[in-house]
């Protein structure tokens, strides 16, 4: 019985080249008083023009 490489594990589940591929990023909290997050490519229309932002008031003192 053999095991998997972690390279190999990535390789086959991998959907980076995928047409429908989704990505997240992880960022760090800062301290302000309003944060956000602004898209800009709208994923259902597949439109690349698309901009809006979502703000958001301090969750943390």
């Amino acid at each position: 019985m053999r095991s998997s490489s972690a390279h190999e594990d990535t390789e086959d589940s991998s959907t980076a080249m995928a047409d429908d591929g989704m990505a997240v990023l992880v960022q760090p909290m800062l301290r302000a008083a309003i944060g956000g997050v602004i898209f800009t490519a709208d994923p259902v229309a597949g439109r690349r023009t698309a901009c809006w932002s979502a703000p958001s008031p301090r969750l943390s003192r």
